[in-house]
């Protein structure tokens, strides 16, 4: 047997020798699907309802540039819940994850969560 798995940037020096070399040794990874730049990623926020939630969420919004082109906004009085369901363009990752990161640190926001590819207006939401 080998020596295992090792895991190398694609810009590692071995990495580059080895395609050179011996080829058939390498296994090319992707680390999960990133959103790629300037492309519409969906998110889904559950929190406790109060007043200025929504103001609060969408403040972090325009303080990256972010541009919303669709949003949904649902509020349930007997449980004091709110759903709010938003399309986003988003220039990577880092950027989104910065986003959420910052979403979820506000008061009474219980998930801040990707919503899977099918995309916001597939679902009917309204745009922004």
């Amino acid at each position: 047997f080998g020596h295992g798995v090792s895991v190398h940037r694609s810009d590692c020096r071995r990495v580059l020798d080895l395609e050179r070399d011996d080829e058939g040794a390498l296994i090319r990874l992707r680390w999960g699907e990133a959103p790629a730049p300037g492309v519409s990623q969906d998110l889904r926020i559950d929190a406790y309802d109060r007043p200025g939630l929504l103001h609060e969420i969408t403040s972090v919004f325009a303080a990256e540039e972010i541009d919303v082109t669709a949003t949904s906004v649902r509020t349930d009085r007997a449980s004091s819940s709110a759903l709010l369901e938003l399309t986003l363009e988003v220039d990577g990752l880092e950027t989104l994850a910065r986003i959420m990161d910052r979403i979820e640190t506000i008061p009474n926001v219980i998930e801040v969560r990707r919503v899977p590819a099918r995309g916001a207006r597939e679902r009917g939401l309204a745009s922004a």
